[in-house]
């Protein structure tokens, strides 16, 4: 088990929020959100996280990249730390922990987890985005809707 360089994190993270901007896209869609956009998408980023890594320590950008969230004893993180994980990440100033550090973020170091590769014994990554650009695909014709605000 090895740590993944900082361009895997980022592109793990970029994966990741495409996917979050594509849930919340559906989720303002179809019901209203009566408090800011901003609150919203920080909601739809913490149980993304919190349910992804619960359930099997992977998110969908770390599934395609054959990374995984283990503890620092490497084993599956509790719920209570993947919950403070995912807390911690809400952190507006996260991301620059990585411009400084060795490829932890700070939402690693404070919650004693971190990121492994694992071996490429699942499906290629290939399928897994090309099943996430399909379900991109079916969604854009939803995105121009999402950029109107809903009247109070």
């Amino acid at each position: 088990m090895t740590l993944p360089n900082k361009g895997i994190r980022i592109f793990n993270c970029a994966i990741d929020l495409f996917v979050i901007a594509i849930i919340y896209s559906a989720i303002s869609n179809l019901v209203y959100v009566p408090f800011n956009p901003s609150v919203a998408l920080y909601i739809c980023m913490f149980f993304y996280y919190w349910l992804f890594e619960s359930f099997n320590g992977r998110t969908i950008g770390k599934l395609i990249t054959n990374t995984r969230v283990v503890d620092v004893d490497n084993v599956k993180p509790a719920i209570g730390r993947i919950l403070w994980r995912s807390i911690l990440r809400l952190n507006p100033f996260d991301w620059m922990s990585y411009l400084f550090g060795i490829g932890y973020g700070a939402h690693d170091k404070l919650s004693r987890t971190k990121l492994i590769s694992i071996k490429n014994n699942q499906i290629p990554w290939i399928k897994h985005l090309s099943i996430l650009l399909s379900l991109a695909w079916l969604h854009l014709p939803l995105l121009p809707f999402s950029l109107v605000t809903k009247p109070a």
